[in-house]
């Protein structure tokens, strides 16, 4: 996968959910299948499981200390 080179995101406000920034992000076809299978398979949403993945990808890259 390419990316492009762009400014870091700053992410922007829904003013229906002030406390949280949100940003776009895309996926190639099968990592995007396994996500999805992972929501359904654990029956969260398919936003649910992305935040997870970013936590313990976060927390691992830390060196499994959370902050």
């Amino acid at each position: 996968m390419r990316t492009q080179t762009r400014p870091v995101a700053k992410g922007t406000r829904d003013p229906r959910f002030p406390e949280h920034l949100q940003t776009v992000c895309r996926f190639e076809d099968e990592l995007f299948a396994e996500i999805r299978a992972r929501a359904i398979s654990e029956r969260t949403s398919f936003n649910e499981q992305v935040r997870i993945l970013v936590e313990w990808g976060l927390e691992a890259a830390r060196g499994g200390t959370a902050q």
